[in-house]
């Protein structure tokens, strides 16, 4: 008798492990991240770790840079910082249909993809979209002055 109540007793916590696996794997879900059984594991004994967003470090590069005009930046710089966050916000929709992707997600796919110069949302609007936007961030700060404003 004392075995088959030490047997449920095992059952019954073995059913909560699992129940409390599904619900991590639930919420990794509706939050669009990455599912493996490494993440899966990491977050049940209490080990996540910030999962950095490209959109969401985007968003912060652009803060940043807007306080730093006039102190070595531009507008300019600026507003292309902008347009290539939107280039990708519309991107991420229209190929992935998410808002926002973990950094770890960005690869080679997702690279060249983003790379074409050009892509459809629909049959009367044409998306420039491309890499040419991100390397305007690596110029030297007052380099963007050389170029007209988009605006």
């Amino acid at each position: 008798m004392e075995t088959s109540e030490e047997s449920r007793a095992v059952n019954r916590f073995l059913d909560s492990i699992r129940a409390a696996l599904y619900d991590i794997h639930d919420r990794l879900l509706r939050e669009n991240r990455r599912i493996s059984a490494t993440t899966i594991k990491q977050i049940y004994l209490g080990k996540e770790e910030k999962q950095y967003m490209l959109v969401e470090i985007f968003r912060d590069h652009n803060n940043e840079m807007e306080s730093l005009i006039g102190k070595g930046f531009t507008k300019g710089t600026l507003q292309r910082c902008n347009a290539c966050k939107k280039h990708i916000e519309d991107y991420l929709e229209f190929h992935y249909k998410v808002k926002d992707i973990p950094v770890e997600d960005v690869d080679h796919q997702f690279i060249t993809g983003f790379d074409h110069p050009s892509f459809v949302l629909d049959s009367n609007t044409l998306i420039p979209c491309g890499f040419a936007d991100i390397k305007s961030l690596e110029q030297e700060p007052g380099a963007s002055d050389k170029r007209s404003d988009p605006s």
